[in-house]
């Protein structure tokens, strides 16, 4: 059988059904984490938002959390803590490059010890090479040797070509732009594409695959075929006061003066969200679920 990306759901919850079965009452799990995602960006935490349809799905057929708050503001910190159930002043994970310590008690650990057959396919920042070898049996992370022998070498050539014109408009600070290249060479999508190969392997135990797409984290840019999700002059623009930052803590009053937050032109703001609306329009895209079941429990 080959999956179909607009089956990915459907198929991921009869996978689900099968691990239920033959005297396995197990379920899989599969854990979506998009990076960089504010709720407010999607359809079911805000009517004005881009269209996520698909995201509404996911809403509408099981538990929407409204009093939902990351642990850290930082992606490794964040990422430790979801996979550890602590806070970073437990598991000592407080900026981006130190990933989880060895000996932490962890959900990757747990399900493995259950039996599961553990994949990841996409962004790690969470775990050591080590942890990966010793817990996830299909390691498809970004820069992996898997992930890097999946690539044809007509993606790995549109791929530089992409990483040429990222710095030459600026690198991680470029203007919020349109990108002239397919979406196909984008991790989100190809992190998506080795996930769905993994479900449509048989398998004979239960697993938990872990879906981490890189989108939408900077640079804010998105494949042309998005880029007008949410035009900018269709966008209502978020609720600002000139003085909001003035009680706020020293952190986030520093980080407000290195941006220039004040300053920021609503033209250009507007044009950021928009492109942003973009990379989240293209997330949605590629979490196509025609049908949720309980079968599998999708995170």
């Amino acid at each position: 059988m080959t999956i179909r990306r607009r089956d990915f759901g459907r198929v991921a919850a009869a996978a689900g059904l099968a691990g239920c079965s033959g005297g396995l009452p197990k379920p899989n799990v599969v854990i979506v984490q998009a990076d960089d995602l504010r709720a407010t960006a999607a359809g079911p935490y805000n009517d004005h938002a881009v269209a996520t349809p698909n995201l509404d799905r996911l809403a509408a057929a099981g538990t929407l959390y409204e009093h939902c708050y990351t642990p850290h503001p930082l992606c490794c910190p964040a990422r430790v803590s979801l996979w550890t159930g602590q806070y970073s002043s437990m598991h000592g994970s407080r900026h981006n490059q130190k990933p989880m310590s060895d000996g932490t008690p962890n959900m990757a650990a747990s399900f493995r010890e259950a039996g599961y057959r553990l994949g990841i396919f996409g962004k790690n920042h969470c775990f050591t090479s080590g942890q990966l070898r010793q817990w996830f049996e299909s390691d498809c992370s970004i820069g992996s040797a898997a992930w890097k022998a999946a690539l044809s070498p007509a993606t790995r050539t549109r791929m530089e070509e992409r990483s040429k014109w990222l710095r030459e408009q600026g690198g991680a600070l470029l203007p919020p732009a349109a990108a002239p290249f397919s979406h196909e060479i984008y991790g989100t999508h190809l992190a998506t594409e080795r996930a769905i190969e993994f479900l449509d392997r048989k398998h004979e135990r239960p697993f938990l695959l872990w879906l981490s797409l890189p989108d939408p984290h900077t640079p804010i840019e998105v494949p042309e075929k998005f880029a007008n999700a949410l035009p900018a002059n269709a966008l209502k623009m978020p609720p600002f006061q000139r003085d909001e930052m003035d009680g706020k803590n020293t952190r986030m009053r520093i980080f407000d003066y290195l941006i220039r937050g004040r300053e920021i032109p609503d033209e250009y703001l507007a044009r950021y969200l928009s492109i942003y609306s973009g990379k989240t329009a293209f997330v949605d895209y590629e979490l196509v679920s025609s049908c949720i079941s309980s079968g599998t429990t999708v995170c």
